[in-house]
């Protein structure tokens, strides 16, 4: 009973925490882009829609998630569900252990498949990460429950240090296949290198020289000029293609315009000016087609109809670099 005092207390904080602190400073836009796929459905049917891509953060081969997504799902479903009996009767047995790892391990999961069924908070590959250890432990001790049952019911004990072994194994092999299925390497490369384009632009921007920085570049470049202590960096920030969802802005998918993006680059970097310009920006692919055009595309294209020289820039991991050169611009006729 003080575990389920204790989980009830707990649920009441973080409920409390979100009201006070995480709801008064969500976007607008962010709660309309969690309900975006949403298709108008009823509560409980996006909510078991969303449970069942529980599934999704088992580390398996993407064929089998997707391929057989019905029997793994029943399988997923089957064991919990007969694993939390198996709990309830050990809890009325006098042992309570069992039933507590159920509350501890299934509480993150029903809270998580609750907000994201409010769209208070998706339930992504990123955001339910933290749900993983809770899902593997509550599989794998509903797991041993069924097995302890079905030998002892077949009289087989002696078979039961085999199993715990077997348990062991299958735990291990799940982890391999996880590795198999995203490399430790994909891991540590991180999805965008931004670390290493404001290294290399701190070593090659000039005094006189303006730096462009995309806004869906603008955090994470703030947060590296100021790890490198580039405090004088000649930067300058766009204000179109934001990616979702800033605190007083307004972003629709498929919104952004071209004309819109040359207007604000042509406010930005004036026409008039000679000098060197340095643009900075995503090369998620995935971005501009939620944006609506293509705005790296798009801001090339201002410098190179001026007349400016595009310079070699190297390549960073989904982070673009283009140079151009616009003082051999001023200087012809």
């Amino acid at each position: 009973m003080r575990s389920f005092i204790l989980a009830a207390v707990a649920g009441a904080i973080l409920v409390g925490l979100y009201l006070f602190f995480v709801l008064p400073n969500t976007s607008p836009s962010l709660r309309a882009f969690f309900a975006g796929d949403r298709g108008g459905g009823s509560f409980f049917r996006v909510a078991g829609s969303i449970a069942s891509n529980l599934r999704l953060l088992f580390p398996l081969p993407y064929f089998v998630l997707s391929d057989a997504r019905v029997p793994v799902f029943f399988v997923l479903v089957f064991v919990l569900f007969i694993g939390l009996i198996l709990a309830w009767l050990k809890f009325r047995g006098g042992s309570r252990r069992w039933l507590e790892v159920q509350v501890i391990c299934a509480v993150p999961l029903l809270l998580q498949v609750i907000c994201d069924g409010l769209t208070w908070y998706p339930m992504t590959a990123r955001t339910s990460l933290f749900l993983l250890p809770a899902l593997i432990l509550l599989f794998m001790c509903d797991l041993e429950l069924i097995l302890d049952l079905a030998l002892r019911r077949l009289r087989r004990e002696w078979i039961e240090p085999l199993m715990d072994t077997m348990l062991v194994c299958a735990m291990l092999m799940v982890v391999f296949a996880g590795l198999a299925k995203r490399p430790l390497a994909a891991l540590l490369s991180g999805d965008e290198d931004v670390a290493a384009a404001v290294s290399y632009l701190h070593s090659n921007v000039q005094r006189g020289d303006i730096l462009w920085v995309h806004t869906t570049c603008s955090e994470s470049f703030k947060l590296y000029r100021r790890m490198t202590k580039w405090e004088d960096a000649p930067a300058r920030f766009g204000h179109t293609g934001w990616p979702c969802c800033p605190r007083g802005i307004s972003v629709v998918k498929g919104a952004s315009k071209e004309e819109n993006v040359r207007r604000d680059l042509n406010n930005g970097v004036p026409t008039s000016f000679s000098g060197k310009v340095w643009l900075l920006y995503t090369m998620r692919t995935y971005q501009w087609k939620w944006v609506g055009v293509d705005e790296p595309r798009i801001m090339e294209d201002v410098f190179r109809e001026r007349g400016c020289i595009q310079e070699s820039a190297p390549v960073f991991n989904n982070i673009g670099v283009s140079s151009f050169d616009c003082r051999s611009s001023r200087s012809n006729p």
